[in-house]
């Protein structure tokens, strides 16, 4: 027979949850801007080892829509990417164990301007800095 958790254990579940994040905008090599993204937990300190978000790029500074916009996605040094829903617009990642994702955002015409926008497991967002190509 299984039996609920109790209540504090399940607080401190959602506590640990990440529902925070930082954004590192690098600066344009060639048709390539590397942008670093940190994920924390509600006390601003990283995930108990690795996590998996849903990323999307978006031409509004509120990230309310998907780019209309293609462009292509690459992890650069941490983390990893498990799917491209919509390739090249949107991704589910994987973070290292310390919370850690960067994606390298290739763009062949200028000028365009992105947004990197994470999705947290409650559906609310966070929107990076505006991506300039």
């Amino acid at each position: 027979m299984s039996y609920p958790k109790p209540a504090k254990d399940a607080a401190a579940r959602a506590y640990n949850a990440f529902n925070m994040a930082s954004f590192t905008i690098g600066t344009k090599s060639g048709n390539v801007i590397n942008v670093a993204v940190a994920l924390k937990d509600a006390r601003g300190q990283a995930p108990q080892g690795p996590v998996v978000a849903d990323l999307y790029l978006s031409d509004a500074a509120a990230g309310t829509a998907i780019t209309g916009t293609s462009a292509t996605l690459a992890v650069g040094t941490n983390g990893a990417i498990l799917a491209q829903p919509v390739s090249g617009k949107s991704a589910k990642v994987v973070t290292n164990s310390a919370g850690l994702i960067d994606l390298n955002v290739t763009q062949a015409s200028s000028p365009v301007t992105y947004y990197l926008v994470v999705v947290f497991p409650d559906g609310s967002i966070a929107v990076s800095a505006a991506i300039t190509f």
